[in-house]
């Protein structure tokens, strides 16, 4: 079953690794060249000489150094400190929430892409860039399904149903990836997607059923469970109800050869999932 406590440094954590850095840097710099010095000069002296200098992907940094990105990048640009929740989003012809700034946004207890009553599919991209997608209470859970994406370029994608509708036994419309390119994925139902998690790079993936339904039963799975095409990722772990289920699946975990424009994946970590491509036989 999907975590109820508070998971390992994700709603509050201590550190992230490099990779995290990297991607929010090279978003500001790709969507606002002319104004990177800008929000680099909001940063404190030790944060912005840290972020200026060489980042290592498999490096940790403190979580706080993230914070002060975000604070940064939300006063040049607007937004920050928002919730969203109780709402019904579909239909829409670009995302259903798209937030400029990560920093202290929560999204919780939404509908995206799915009505209610699991009968009208949207065409939304689900949603993008929030520091909190869901929460650790049923209160707090969204329900993302029928998307192009479900989650993008968030900082904590935390007990959510992803491609199954509100009650988490039954297939929804499912997204065609359901979380890509987030920090921390942990304790989500994640079925139904034609990729479940698509890992971006230092992201933490724990706790999760990816594949299963919500109570653990045989679901329609996804086509890929888990899909590395960058390094320094942590699927599972050692320590207690960090390993994830991923089971029903055409692919479990796909680690993503070298190309042109990514080079080989490297310093992944891959530890205690129940990896199965059929029905397990043991509790989980």
């Amino acid at each position: 079953m999907p975590k109820t406590g508070t998971p390992r440094e994700v709603l509050t954590p201590g550190r992230l690794k490099g990779g995290i850095f990297r991607s929010h840097l090279q978003w500001i710099k790709d969507k606002h060249p002319d104004e990177m010095q800008k929000v680099l000069d909001r940063l404190p002296a030790d944060t912005k000489q840290a972020l200026t200098g060489a980042i290592l992907a498999t490096s940790w940094f403190p979580f706080a150094w993230l914070m002060a990105l975000d604070r940064a990048v939300a006063a040049e640009f607007g937004g920050g400190d928002s919730t969203i929740r109780g709402l019904v989003i579909n239909r829409f012809t670009g995302r259903g929430i798209h937030l400029a700034t990560s920093h202290n946004n929560v999204v919780e207890g939404n509908f995206i892409g799915i009505t209610p009553d699991g009968t009208v599919r949207g065409t939304n991209s689900g949603v993008r860039s929030v520091a909190v997608v869901g929460g650790n209470t049923p209160d707090k859970r969204n329900i993302i399904s029928g998307n192009h994406i479900g989650v993008d370029s968030s900082v904590t994608v935390l007990g959510n149903y992803i491609g199954t509708d509100s009650s988490g036994l039954q297939e929804g419309f499912g997204n065609f990836s359901g979380v890509i390119n987030s920090a921390f994925v942990i304790g989500n139902v994640i079925t139904g997607n034609f990729n479940g998690i698509s890992a971006g790079e230092g992201a933490v993936i724990q706790g999760n059923l990816i594949g299963p339904f919500a109570d653990g039963s045989p679901a329609f799975g996804n086509q890929i469970g888990v899909r590395i095409a960058q390094s320094s990722n942590e699927i599972g772990g050692l320590g207690p109800d960090e390993g994830n289920v991923i089971a029903y699946n055409g692919t479990g975990v796909q680690v993503l050869p070298a190309s042109d424009l990514i080079p080989v994946p490297t310093s992944n970590s891959i530890l205690s999932n129940l990896i199965l491509p059929i029905a397990p036989t043991a509790s989980i």
